[in-house]
């Protein structure tokens, strides 16, 4: 859609540019919209919660496994 300036490349002596990567729109990102810092107690609430989310995720996951190797484990015999 976005045609790269010829002069752009000239001015570097380079033949092609270099494409645009997740690491160069992160860093523009963070640049055009920079996160707010988190005071030390919400970080401590953040880490909190994203370790209670993991741990439901991991018990869910390993639940699921289980199911699956034992299918027949709550049938009549």
């Amino acid at each position: 859609e976005y045609v790269r300036d010829p002069a752009l490349a000239q001015q570097f002596a380079v033949e092609v540019l270099p494409a645009l990567s997740m690491t160069n729109i992160r860093l523009l990102l963070r640049a055009a919209m920079p996160l707010p810092q988190p005071t030390p107690e919400e970080a401590v609430v953040l880490v909190a919660e994203h370790f209670v989310n993991r741990t439901r995720s991991r018990a869910s996951r390993l639940k699921r496994q289980i199911a699956v190797l034992k299918p027949n484990a709550n049938a009549p015999p």
